[in-house]
């Protein structure tokens, strides 16, 4: 269902940079792209505390490019931006789409129908399928806003060690209600060629998003349900070093009837309901806290859904609740006390080829909108609340277009 982002507006928990800025000697002599592929075994996406929607994430196989502006001397660390189309040999399928329409490749606005009708046109990843929230979720880029650069993600990479700094990591989710329709029967997947059939449309598909966590098969050609909302993650400052998030006396009072006396890993700043992690992510002297939603009613936020308690290990960094309730009893949490830790690291695997895994904690925003279906949405998934991710993605090299 759910990924990956924009700027740290929301208050996100963010990495220090850990390379510096490019040096003085450019290295003309270097690759000039990045080609990123998705390992989604190997994986891990935790969004929400009722822990619901905990193991979903990004398909496994989905593809990423950036292009690379410069490097120092050496060819060792270098600058990027993106996303930008990949090797069409490599990667025949094209994940530059129209986002009212995905199954519509574009490379501007205006090839996305008369005054933009099925646009815009973005970057993004297959549809994600969650069954236990019943929704389709499209992740895509979004370009930031302001001066500047506005590719959605920028930063720096060490060609040698993998290791990485996104200071810029725009990503944003349109979130259907209903399931991803399956493409059936097609014999080859990610090859362009529709050779299988949309379950419910009976359009013609290509398998795109083969399903990290569900057994489906999603595809740009299959179109996801209407999208009934939009939301913005803070991930801007996602890098390959690990981030801890303690328990401690600054973090806000949980909102959630059975939870109003314990310390949350989340709150909302008092003033606009945006997320944030204690008050100095909230401006002027509002506070991270409860803060009424557009129904006028308090943000229900959590660090889990265990009536009893969430047992957590602290070397696996999970959580299981432990009731008597067969329906919770063993559902994934994240704990009341202690830490918590979204693992990065880089490592040059033994195939030969360099391996990054990208990692935050971030407090995922709600999706309600005063609408009923995202509010459904959000009781699900338990939003606001905690998002632990580590992406791990092969990260080519490439020289040429």
């Amino acid at each position: 269902m759910w990924l990956l982002v924009a700027m740290c507006a929301l208050g996100c928990h963010t990495h220090e940079s850990r390379l510096p800025p490019i040096g003085d000697a450019p290295d003309l002599g270097c690759p000039t792209y990045l080609d990123l592929e998705f390992n989604g075994k190997e994986s891990r996406f935790d969004p929400g505390w009722t822990g619901r929607t905990h193991g979903v994430g990004l398909t496994d196989e989905s593809r990423l490019s950036v292009q690379i502006d410069e490097c120092e001397g050496g060819c060792r660390r270098c600058k990027f931006h993106g996303p930008v189309r990949g090797d069409p040999v490599k990667t025949p399928v094209i994940n530059q789409r129209c986002l009212k329409k995905v199954s519509r490749i574009c490379a501007s606005n205006d090839d996305c129908g008369p005054n933009n009708v099925d646009g815009p046109c973005r970057f993004m990843f297959p549809p994600i399928a969650s069954r236990e929230s019943t929704t389709c979720t499209i992740a895509y880029f979004e370009p930031r806003t302001g001066p500047g650069d506005p590719s959605p993600v920028q930063g720096f990479i060490d060609l040698k060690t993998g290791e990485a700094d996104m200071p810029v990591l725009n990503i944003q989710l349109s979130v259907s209600i209903g399931n991803c329709e399956n493409c059936e029967d097609d014999p080859v997947r990610l090859d362009a060629m529709p050779g299988g059939r949309c379950s419910t449309s009976k359009a013609a598909c290509d398998v795109n998003g083969p399903g990290a966590t569900e057994p489906v098969s999603t595809s740009f050609d299959c179109a996801p349900p209407a999208g009934v909302s939009t939301i913005v993650l803070g991930t801007s400052g996602t890098s390959t070093s690990s981030v801890v998030w303690k328990m401690d006396g600054s973090r806000p009072r949980c909102t959630q009837m059975d939870a109003r006396t314990k310390s949350c890993w989340c709150g909302v700043c008092s003033d606009n309901g945006l997320p944030c992690t204690s008050n100095k992510d909230c401006p002027g002297m509002t506070t991270c806290g409860a803060a009424a939603s557009s129904t006028g009613l308090p943000w229900n936020v959590a660090n889990n859904a265990c009536p009893d308690k969430c047992s957590y290990d602290a070397a696996t960094q999970r959580g299981k609740c432990v009731s008597t309730v067969p329906a919770i009893n063993g559902r994934p949490c994240f704990p009341d006390t202690g830490t918590i830790v979204a693992t990065g690291g880089s490592e040059v695997n033994k195939e030969g080829y360099l391996v990054s895994q990208l990692a935050n904690l971030i407090c995922m925003p709600s999706f309600n909108n005063g609408e009923p279906i995202p509010m459904i949405v959000d009781g699900i998934g338990g939003f606001p609340g905690p998002f632990l991710f580590e992406a791990r993605f092969r990260v080519d090299p490439r020289f040429g277009p």
